[in-house]
């Protein structure tokens, strides 16, 4: 794996996300890793930011439902545990789970979206299971980021702004 523009570049296209937009999802980081769990409230909300088409989706979950699969996946133990307990919730695919380990989680993790897809070349087959991919791509950023001067959430605005 290798991003598909230089690691100096980072802060610069980071640099082109207005902060702005992460005000909602900062606002509610310190009460959620507080609580341990996600309401259906905030899951809206992240969604919201994310993707506001996934609104309907995310409706389709009761509230126990939220904050009983968000709480698995925030204190599992595994990776595989804290992707997979948050994708068990109606519509929730791997976007809007790894943007919960993201925002929420103590351990730092990037979203896997389009844009950091697209800003990333991968060395894999496309019959690899989404699950390795996801977690191999959770290395590969947190060893960029421990390389660089930048945290996980200056990545994730770079990949949002990268352009080929």
């Amino acid at each position: 794996m290798k991003l598909l523009f230089p690691e100096s570049e980072i802060s610069r296209y980071a640099s082109y996300y207005p902060a702005v937009y992460d005000q909602d999802m900062e606002l509610l980081v310190p009460e959620v890793k507080k609580r341990g769990y996600l309401r259906k409230s905030d899951l809206l909300k992240l969604s919201r930011w994310l993707s506001p088409r996934n609104k309907s989706r995310v409706l389709c979950n009761s509230c126990d439902s939220v904050e009983e699969m968000t709480a698995l996946s925030l204190r599992s133990e595994t990776e595989r545990g804290r992707i997979e307990h948050s994708v068990k919730l109606k519509g929730l695919a791997f976007t809007t789970a790894s943007a919960i380990l993201h925002w929420f989680h103590s351990d730092s993790y990037p979203i896997w979206s389009l844009h950091s897809q697209g800003a990333v070349s991968f060395e894999w087959s496309a019959r690899l299971p989404e699950q390795e991919r996801w977690e191999a791509f959770v290395l590969f950023c947190r060893e960029v980021v421990s390389r660089n001067p930048v945290d996980m959430r200056t990545l994730d605005r770079a990949f949002r702004k990268f352009r080929l």
